[in-house]
């Protein structure tokens, strides 16, 4: 009979034993000791690890900056393309705005309405007012009322009557008409404004917001003084129509503008 190649049962049933009992020894437990400690160290320290931060994340100081800082681009985009407040200075829109000022030293504060322009809801009206980049200080907003449209025919304020600085140049007081896509705007307060009587009129594209409401002061509180009467000096564009059956598109002569902007036409 052949020998076999593998030991018999009993042989490695006795070996496993022995193993066995090596395995579970005392000593054992000791060479894997050091082992178990380190994993139960590293256990606790990550669990301790865990609260601290849940205890950090609870922290109503934590949770409230971080609403605030979740807030800020939402209010961010409010301000610049929906509503904003701003503070008006100057007096060039005296007595509209800052009527106050010379005896309590504050200015107007008021509520611009961006979402209806910036979204095309809202028509320009003669008589409403608005914050536009200044066509001569481009950095700079102007608060003006819109006195004319595309199309009207406007005859400029007497210098007289008016502010202008010394390096303005003569103003030419022929009547013209406003071009497409630009208005005519001025301040209340014509001796103490610097508006489209000096640099002509202005591209719609620098309006960027309507003044709907004074918050500040609050004996004001409501919407803006309306216009005041048409002194003449400018002629409606649809009126004048009716009146000498005149076509938009007639022969026109080009007169300058505000810098950056097209010619005003004179009307024939």
């Amino acid at each position: 009979m052949s020998q076999s190649r593998f030991p018999p049962f009993a042989q490695v049933r006795n070996a496993w034993r022995t193993k066995r009992t090596q395995w579970t020894t005392s000593s054992s437990r000791e060479q894997h000791a050091p082992f178990m400690r380190r994993s139960a160290s590293s256990f606790w320290r990550a669990s301790a690890a865990g609260r601290a931060t849940s205890s950090f994340l609870n922290d109503p100081t934590v949770q409230f900056v971080s609403g605030v800082l979740a807030w800020i681009p939402v209010g961010m985009f409010v301000g610049r393309h929906v509503y904003s407040v701003s503070r008006i200075t100057g007096r060039s829109m005296l007595p509209t705005f800052n009527e106050d000022h010379d005896q309590t030293g504050w200015d107007d504060v008021v509520l611009l309405d961006r979402w209806s322009w910036s979204w095309g809801r809202w028509a320009l009206q003669r008589g409403d007012v608005v914050t536009l980049w200044s066509p001569r200080e481009a950095e700079n907003l102007t608060t003006k009322r819109i006195v004319a449209l595309e199309g009207d025919i406007v005859t400029p304020r007497d210098p007289k009557t008016r502010m202008r600085r010394t390096n303005d140049p003569l103003p030419d007081l022929s009547p013209y008409r406003i071009p497409p896509g630009h208005v005519w705007v001025e301040g209340d307060n014509a001796g103490e404004s610097v508006d489209s009587n000096t640099y002509g009129p202005v591209a719609i594209g620098l309006i960027q917001a309507r003044v709907t409401s004074i918050l500040f002061p609050f004996d004001r509180f409501g919407p803006p003084k309306p216009a005041a009467k048409n002194d003449g000096r400018v002629k409606v564009w649809d009126d004048y129509v009716k009146r000498n059956n005149r076509r938009w598109r007639e022969p026109v002569e080009e007169a300058p503008a505000a810098e950056g902007t097209q010619g005003a036409a004179r009307p024939t």
